[in-house]
């Protein structure tokens, strides 16, 4: 079984995961504050803000590989734009099959 859990670094869903890990299949969705007045922000950017990639290098060839998602849609291009009405709704980056974050405005 497969289980998201949300606030994965709170102190209730670290112990969750901790439990059940051996078991299930568990994902962790993480949250980051994302603060950018322009209207939108690119995705490689966006991935480096949240600490999901460690440089812009290795987010473009993730998204050249079809390795990142956004709101469970393949990211086309390394050129991708969040938007703020996006990022006003909260957005879900996927990168490969395990990792989970949201990011809101």
């Amino acid at each position: 079984m497969k289980i998201l859990i949300t606030g994965a670094n709170g102190f209730l869903a670290s112990r969750i995961r901790e439990y059940y890990k051996e078991r299930h299949g568990i994902y962790g969705l993480t949250h980051a504050d994302v603060d950018f007045t322009d209207g939108s922000i690119g995705i490689l950017d966006l991935m480096l803000k949240c600490e999901l990639i460690p440089s812009k290098g290795e987010g473009r060839r993730l998204v050249q590989q079809g390795g990142v998602f956004v709101n469970d849609e393949k990211v086309p291009a390394p050129q991708f734009a969040v938007t703020e009405e996006m990022l006003r709704e909260g957005v879900k980056i996927r990168k490969g099959k395990k990792v989970f974050h949201r990011a809101q405005m």
